[in-house]
């Protein structure tokens, strides 16, 4: 594709015209004047091309007919878009878009492996309760039920967690422009304030308790430990095998973000690596029970070393934050750690310190 400072201003103008498209038109510069216009196709992790044999001189006496040739490739770009779109879905366009069911091709998001995170399998359950056995049309998506649906996933469950879900709605409508289906998204203005959540962490002195305590389940103990000192979700404790262990660190695929991680491992986390090595029987380094039993295992446990916060296996994550802050590495560092994208995320814990900090200068005698 030429960059030319003589390219027609029509093909210039092309950038606006295969904005959120799958199906881009393109053109080549011909050795001996004028330009080729063909199709760029992203389909299915493939890209095809697709020749059409239009040509654009590109001439000031030609303007008008070069425009009418770029019209009717772009009108047979977006028929091909609407049918690789009806494949893709399952169900057909052919009808006014309003009247396509709006759960049916929220399922289609799911089930073409487009978004598969669990919380939208549960904001689509929600949806159908919501619906109460109504099929929704994506004409009834409106400002108006998108208000009612926050509403009644405020009252369903704690606003963080009807946030996420809200999320997935509202990602649901994007996509729904990005195809061309609807113009706009009728509930893009319209949030759920999340009040910030307490978040329980553990001391070094806390730690040494827990580490003493006896634990029914010793797997439960050291994959919890091991976190405190890796700041590893349980998502992450869970697939962690030993050939991820390599010369003392850590190199694994973050479930919950996808990116790519590499964390040196201090001498405790090693150690417990070293102890699950021992007694494995398989390249996992953890075997851990469903969760309504880890969490049985997990309060018992912290009962018997006389923790009396409310301990979930998350806060083993903040309790890595707050160690980290605690020993002077500094707010960049710990980020990465975590693996935040935003340095935002990792402020709340220099917050905690803060607060801790506060605490112990109130208990200081008066005079």
């Amino acid at each position: 594709m030429s960059n030319n400072n003589e390219t027609p201003k029509i093909l210039k103008d092309l950038k606006k015209t295969n904005y959120k498209k799958k199906i881009k038109v393109r053109y080549k510069k011909l050795r001996f004047g004028g330009y080729s216009l063909y199709l760029d196709i992203w389909h299915n992790g493939k890209r095809e091309y697709e020749t059409l044999k239009i040509y654009i001189l590109g001439k000031k006496n030609t303007k008008a007919e070069d425009e009418n040739k770029l019209r009717r490739v772009i009108a047979y770009r977006d028929k091909k878009e609407q049918e690789l779109l009806e494949i893709d879905t399952g169900f057909s366009l052919n009808s006014a878009h309003s009247d396509i069911s709006f759960l049916a091709y929220f399922k289609s998001i799911i089930d073409r492996g487009i978004r598969t995170h669990n919380n939208w399998n549960i904001c689509y359950k929600y949806l159908k309760t919501f619906a109460n056995g109504k099929d929704l049309k994506i004409k009834d998506i409106d400002k108006k039920f998108s208000k009612n649906f926050k509403n009644y996933l405020t009252d369903s469950v704690m606003n963080s967690t009807a946030n996420t879900y809200f999320s997935k709605f509202k990602a649901s409508l994007n996509m729904l422009v990005e195809d061309g289906i609807i113009d706009n998204n009728p509930a893009s203005n319209i949030t759920i304030k999340v009040k910030e959540t307490k978040r329980e962490f553990l001391t070094l002195d806390e730690i040494k308790k827990i580490q003493q305590a006896d634990c029914v389940n010793e797997e439960v103990k050291n994959a919890f430990l091991f976190s405190c000192f890796t700041g590893l979700r349980i998502s992450d404790i869970k697939l962690l095998t030993f050939n991820k262990i390599v010369d003392g660190y850590l190199i694994y695929e973050d479930k919950k973000t996808k990116n790519q991680q590499r964390t040196k491992l201090n001498q405790t986390a090693l150690d417990i690596v070293d102890k699950q090595r021992s007694k494995s029987k398989d390249n996992y380094v953890f075997h851990l029970p469903w969760d309504r039993f880890l969490y049985e295992i997990l309060n018992k446990w912290m009962k018997e070393a006389g923790i009396k916060k409310h301990i979930t296996f998350h806060c083993a994550r903040h309790t890595f934050a707050t160690l980290c802050l605690t020993y002077d590495i500094d707010l960049y560092t710990v980020s990465k750690l975590l693996g935040h994208k935003d340095i935002k995320t990792t402020q709340i814990y220099a917050k905690l310190i803060d607060k801790k900090k506060d605490e112990a200068v109130d208990k200081l005698p008066s005079i």
